[in-house]
């Protein structure tokens, strides 16, 4: 056991949690001793890729539980408007809320006034993070790409002023593009950064993956009724008599 732990912590392999029940085995004569045996163990490329959830089945006879590893492939709608921190560090981020704030002219008492600036607000921010912010991922390979590129020039021969310049500008890019990235991932996985100071990007996405899977209704039970359509779902949950009961974790 101490060998098979040690070939999982050398792979990095994650075990995700188990949602519909706690436990995979038991002893069938008596069953009132419970373990959690059979499990998937996972690579973290495929959290990173897909959005995964184990689900413990019922076992019938058995003393064994078969498990089921799923994706969750259905479509919630439309996304929630979320500030992103990272947008903090563009040097125009500031400049361009003040205009869209002082830009937009509404007539009516106080609070309708505020709701309705905010809400062109928000369009005008998603609009700014398509076209200004941009793909960091996109953006960061270019820079990385270009720095990649000088530096076979610099093997080669000495380099001239302006390119020495144009390098040092790109490396700056980059070191910029990659913190705005790390504040991204850290952000997202709301894990606190004096735990975890490594700055690994991955790390981050992985725990943000892990906190969308906990964050996930899988169903709802309303006066007795299992409701696991996505339609009935959000009815029901609006509902104070209404209990979660697969809640990814």
């Amino acid at each position: 056991m101490k060998d098979f732990n040690e070939l999982i912590d050398k792979l990095e392999l994650i075990d995700i949690p188990m949602l519909g029940r706690n436990f995979t085995w038991c002893i069938v004569m008596d069953g009132d001793r419970w373990s959690r045996i059979d499990r998937f163990l996972l690579d973290p490329r495929w959290l990173e890729r897909l959005k995964l959830k184990q689900w413990g089945l019922p076992r019938s006879i058995s003393d064994h539980c078969p498990i089921l590893l799923m994706e969750n492939e259905r479509d919630w709608g439309p996304k929630p408007f979320r500030f992103i921190n990272a947008w903090c560090l563009h040097p125009k981020f500031k400049e361009a809320v003040k205009n869209c704030w002082e830009g937009t002219k509404v007539s009516g008492w106080a609070s309708y006034k505020l709701l309705k600036k905010l809400g062109n607000l928000r369009v005008h921010l998603r609009r700014w993070n398509c076209e200004v912010f941009g793909n960091l991922d996109e953006q960061l390979k270019q820079a990385e790409d270009e720095i990649h590129e000088w530096d076979l020039k610099a093997e080669e021969r000495i380099l001239h002023d302006s390119e020495i310049k144009r390098r040092a500008e790109v490396r700056s890019l980059a070191w910029d593009l990659s913190k705005k990235k790390e504040w991204l991932w850290h952000q997202k996985s709301r894990m606190v950064w004096a735990q975890n100071g490594d700055k690994n990007t991955r790390l981050f996405h992985i725990m943000a993956s892990k906190r969308q899977r906990k964050n996930l209704l899988n169903s709802v039970n309303e006066h007795g009724v299992l409701h696991d359509q996505l339609g009935m779902i959000k009815q029901a949950v609006v509902s104070p008599s209404a209990a979660v009961l697969g809640r990814c974790a």
